[in-house]
């Protein structure tokens, strides 16, 4: 059986009676749902480190 999922829009409301909530064949999830305590840690850990590279002037994650 094949499916569809996305990452629902919090900014435009799915209206209750919205077809995609109804198939057995879609999965809805909010926008944030990996926004785990562990991950916002992950996110604050990096930049951390990151603005400590960048004053050792040893930068990290560099795009060119």
């Amino acid at each position: 059986m094949r499916g569809f999922a996305f990452d629902a829009e919090i900014a435009i409301p799915i209206e209750k009676d919205d077809p995609y909530l109804k198939s057995l064949r879609i999965v809805v999830t909010p926008h944030t749902a990996s926004m785990t305590e562990e991950a916002d840690q992950g996110y604050a850990d990096m930049t951390v480190s990151n603005i400590e590279a960048f004053f050792s002037e040893k930068p990290v994650r560099v795009v060119t």
